[in-house]
């Protein structure tokens, strides 16, 4: 029977275990300490969380919003030039681009030359009613001299028919003063009936005087269109804010009414947050607000609830649901909240469409 020698250094040394160190007084204190104060840290977090959340409604379902410009030429024309870039700043009444001014320069001189005209023809039409109304007053100086000569000799052939009967006066001297007194009757109708008719014409050439003027007003309108036409060829910044979307350039021709660029407006930013309408319950108009932009992190911007939107987004939609018609299935809508920023931070400027976290503090 044979036995196999085992090397010494297969052989395995028995391993010895260290002594297990016995706690010290301090740790069997220190452990519950730290165990109590994690739950008390965790408990105070979990408090305040939920407080918190009982006091505030939050939603990152929020931008930054402004006012934004459309801007499109009144009058059309070829542009003579352009005096902005894309994103640069500009200031409202600044030039924005020109277009060419001759033909709206002639319009101007025209209307022009028609207000003169009309203003020239008003003296001559008062000339005119003045002249009439002159004659007028001696035509009516004539009817009191026709109507003395009339009655004179309207006596005198009363006077002489009576003679005439006595064979005092012949007969032909009768016949001459009979036909005198009639043609003195007639030339006092004819003289009335001359007035009669200078007033009619005077009384015209006052209305003619009162069309002129209108006309007048008329042209002075034209003077002042054209002159606004003219105008409307300096396109203007209606606003504050930073070119976009720049769309003309020198030559091109443009028609009332084209969309050629946008100005985004700097001034008066606010917030538009949507939040869900289980959310919207207990807000209010007044209500303080707190604002985070992803573009800045960790800085707070101060706002306040100035409007609630009277529909939920949907209603404002291309095609608003029709929750009548086919399965329905119950989607939570969001209402459009609007935030004012009341403190904004020249350091960190806010650009509309900006994603930000919208906070209202509720009660």
């Amino acid at each position: 029977m044979s036995t196999t020698a085992i090397a010494p250094e297969e052989v395995e040394a028995p391993t010895a275990t260290a002594p297990e160190t016995p706690k010290g007084p301090v740790q069997k204190i220190l452990m519950p300490l730290l165990l109590a104060g994690a739950l008390g840290v965790g408990g105070w977090y979990g408090y305040t969380k939920v407080s918190f959340n009982l006091h505030h409604e939050s939603t990152d379902n929020a931008q930054v919003a402004g006012h934004t410009f459309e801007i499109a030429p009144k009058v059309g024309g070829e542009v003579v030039k352009v005096w902005v870039d894309d994103n640069q700043l500009v200031h409202k009444g600044d030039t924005l681009f020109t277009i060419r001014q001759d033909d709206y320069l002639v319009r101007v001189q025209q209307a022009r030359a028609g207000l003169a005209s009309a203003l020239a023809n008003i003296p001559v039409a008062q000339q005119q009613a003045a002249s009439s109304q002159a004659t007028i007053g001696v035509n009516q100086a004539s009817i009191v001299g026709a109507q003395a000569t009339y009655g004179r000799l309207a006596t005198d052939l009363q006077r002489n028919k009576n003679l005439r009967q006595d064979d005092i006066v012949t007969q032909s001297d009768f016949d001459a003063l009979q036909a005198t007194t009639r043609t003195a009757a007639a030339a006092v109708a004819s003289s009335q009936h001359q007035t009669k008719a200078l007033r009619s014409q005077y009384q015209a050439s006052v209305k003619q005087i009162d069309v002129l003027r209108a006309q007048v007003d008329q042209r002075r309108a034209d003077v002042r269109n054209a002159e606004l036409q003219l105008s409307y060829t300096v396109v203007l910044a209606p606003a504050d804010g930073n070119v976009g979307s720049k769309n003309v350039e020198p030559g091109v021709l443009v028609q009332p009414g084209q969309p050629t660029l946008t100005v985004v407006g700097s001034q008066g930013l606010w917030v538009t947050a949507n939040y869900k309408e289980t959310q919207v319950g207990n807000m209010q108009v007044g209500q303080p607000a707190t604002v985070e932009v992803d573009a800045y992190p960790g800085v707070e911007f101060e706002a306040k609830v100035v409007s609630l939107s009277a529909a939920t987004g949907a209603r404002f939609a291309l095609l608003p649901p029709d929750n009548s018609t086919g399965n329905f299935v119950k989607v939570t809508q969001r209402v459009p909240v609007r935030l004012a920023l009341t403190r904004l931070d020249p350091q960190r400027p806010l650009r509309q469409g900006m994603s930000v976290e919208a906070i209202v503090k509720v009660d």
